[in-house]
């Protein structure tokens, strides 16, 4: 497969992220997730931007601890939706190592419990290195060419004009 140029990579970048803009405008009322606000493809495709921009800004256990809107094998299901199986695997991973439904829906308790886990700094890294090998242009080429591909689900509205 030949490689995206710079221009491509940055044009995918650009239309994700303001798709991504758009669909948080259409499901939150003052900060708080209003379900039924997106298309399901939408829905998945803002899913899968939030959970990759918080684990390559601050890994995978940020899904755990500060992620409050979506469990983990929702976030694996949208992941799995766009072809994206061994990044769905490693979320489902987590899921059975941290066992999400137990935990507490406060924050500070739940980073507590997480911490009393036994997750290891070298399992940390193995899960998030799933996710650095895949590369994050690589998953928005394929969130970008989902959004040219269904016009019912990102309406000219939704789109960069």
């Amino acid at each position: 497969m030949e490689s995206p140029s710079d221009e491509q990579v940055r044009a995918d970048t650009d239309l994700v992220s303001y798709v991504y803009h758009q669909c948080a405008l259409r499901s939150k009322d003052f900060d708080k997730w209003v379900e039924g606000g997106l298309h399901p493809i939408a829905r998945r495709l803002y899913i899968v931007v939030a959970a990759t921009d918080n684990i390559f800004q601050n890994g995978i256990l940020f899904l755990v601890v500060e992620e409050e809107r979506f469990e983990l094998l929702e976030t694996a299901d949208a992941f799995e939706s766009f072809g994206f199986t061994t990044l769905a695997q490693a979320i489902r991973d987590l899921n059975k190592r941290i066992g999400q439904p137990h935990l507490s829906t406060n924050r500070h308790e739940r980073l507590r419990q997480v911490d009393g886990m036994n997750f290891s700094v070298v399992d940390h890294h193995q899960l998030n290195d799933v996710f650095f090998s895949h590369g994050e242009d690589a998953i928005y080429r394929v969130l970008a060419k989902v959004i040219r591909q269904h016009p019912e689900a990102f309406p000219p509205a939704m789109l960069p004009r």
